[in-house]
């Protein structure tokens, strides 16, 4: 006889590892996206590009535009493979598209910060990656959040993967009241 699952408990090994392919796709647009700013800007792209009727604004909005909706395209993928190909059912569909959404708008920002300190295609590549590589494995993308010993656990607060993780994991298969899903949206947010 199969146990009845319980309620903010995951019901298979996919409830949780959907989260961390989350963070990981995540981690891929971030990188993928500032090493094409720095690489248009070492070219000469971007100056070619602001030959344009357009402004400045104008035109690094419409690369965050390109990776907010990459990011939203990943998450939404591995979301709708986790209901179909593995059988995961998601308690608050709304919650989780918000907390996507949420995710997308933090990492198109991330994504764009780090095009803006790197001046060179080695600095995005190099430690621009590997930061975000090293938030991406203390935010939950390695050791799901709840098996971290509590130092870890602590660190994991100044990683934004992890409060996509918990914006992701609260409306996916914890079933976390709508009361205690705002704090990790808001983070995201900001």
């Amino acid at each position: 006889n199969e146990l009845p699952a319980r309620k903010g408990a995951p019901r298979s090994s996919f409830d949780v590892s959907i989260p961390q392919g989350i963070v990981w796709g995540l981690a891929g647009c971030i990188s993928a996206f500032a090493a094409g700013v720095v690489s248009e800007r070492a070219r000469g792209t971007l100056d070619r590009l602001r030959l344009a009727p357009i402004t400045r604004t104008h035109l690094l909005a419409g690369k965050g535009l390109a990776c907010f909706i990459a990011a939203l395209l990943v998450q939404g993928l591995l979301v709708a493979l986790a209901v179909v190909a593995f059988g995961s059912n998601v308690a608050q569909p709304v919650m989780v598209a918000v907390a996507c959404i949420a995710s997308a708008f933090a990492f198109s920002g991330l994504a764009m910060l780090v095009a803006g300190i790197a001046r060179t295609e080695a600095e995005a590549n190099g430690a621009g990656r590997g930061a975000i590589l090293i938030l991406a494995m203390i935010g939950g993308g390695t050791i799901p959040l709840f098996f971290m010993p509590p130092f870890m656990r602590s660190l994991s607060n100044a990683s934004p993967f992890r409060w996509t993780v918990t914006a992701i994991e609260g409306p996916f298969w914890r079933d976390t009241p709508l009361s205690e899903q705002w704090f990790p949206l808001m983070v995201l947010f900001v």
